[in-house]
């Protein structure tokens, strides 16, 4: 037989069985949804319930605490916050805060007024956390506060918390409880590290950026610079060894070295 007819019958019979090289699909491209619905206690013992729903994929798994199942359905919760995730086959995910309220009559926590203000500070990339979560409760007395399930304290302030979305729970004096999310932003860069970040990125793209790592060394990461500040400043003010294109300008050597003077830090 011909070798192009052969190919082409051999084209032709892997194409009608399907044998083509797909992309996997993607969290982007299923578009992964989590909706809740809740009902309230309103007897002993209790009867809350929450009902979880999935879309954008196949295979759903709903986890609260240690329970997971493929229902949604979770049934006999007492008043308390509850942390939802959803998930699908190929590990997408959502996670949702629900309140559970008791509507008993005579039950201290119905109807729970306890309101939560919560401020943040942001934290620095690069350190360990600095960043801070301050909470003033009201509606009731005799507060004490957690943060993300851990034990309760009493005092208003969390810190040393990195970048990221924390639950913080109020308990008052009759053990009535309410939960609220809060994040911890990322704080702004200094100017010294802007104007070597800059620098980097008008002059090393070829070499050190975009998953380049010549020399083993990337500068993708903002604290791959900050902790590479020494070679940058080695190759690039000592011994203008770098950029491969030619020797920076004194104006720019000049804002490297301020940044090192200043402490090399992402903050500076």
């Amino acid at each position: 037989m011909n070798v192009k007819i052969f190919s082409f019958f051999l084209l032709t019979v892997f194409s009608l069985l399907g044998c083509k090289n797909e992309k996997p699909l993607s969290c982007d491209d299923v578009n992964f949804s989590l909706s809740i619905t809740k009902t309230d206690v309103t007897q002993n013992p209790a009867n809350g319930t929450i009902t979880a729903t999935a879309s954008g994929g196949e295979g759903f798994t709903y986890t609260i605490g240690s329970t997971t199942n493929s229902t949604g359905k979770f049934e006999n919760l007492p008043a308390g916050t509850y942390t939802v995730v959803g998930r699908n086959s190929i590990g997408c995910s959502k996670s949702q805060l629900i309140v559970i309220d008791s509507n008993i009559p005579g039950d201290p926590c119905t109807n729970n007024s306890i309101t939560i203000n919560a401020t943040s500070t942001p934290a620095t990339p690069c350190v360990a956390g600095n960043g801070t979560i301050n909470i003033s409760a009201g509606g009731s007395t005799g507060f004490t506060y957690n943060l993300n399930g851990g034990a309760f304290q009493n005092s208003n302030v969390f810190g040393n918390l990195a970048v990221g979305t924390y639950n913080i729970t109020v308990k008052d004096v009759n053990g009535c409880s309410k939960t609220q999310q809060v994040s911890i932003a990322v704080a702004p860069a200094g100017p010294n590290f802007t104007n070597v970040k800059n620098i980097i990125k008008s002059n090393c793209g070829g070499c050190h950026l975009n998953g380049g790592s010549s020399g083993g060394v990337n500068y993708d990461n903002d604290c791959s610079i900050v902790n590479g500040w020494n070679k940058i400043n080695e190759e690039c003010v000592i011994r203008s060894s770098m950029p491969p294109s030619g020797p920076l300008s004194s104006n720019l050597k000049a804002q490297i070295t301020a940044w090192v003077n200043a402490g090399h830090r992402y903050s500076d």
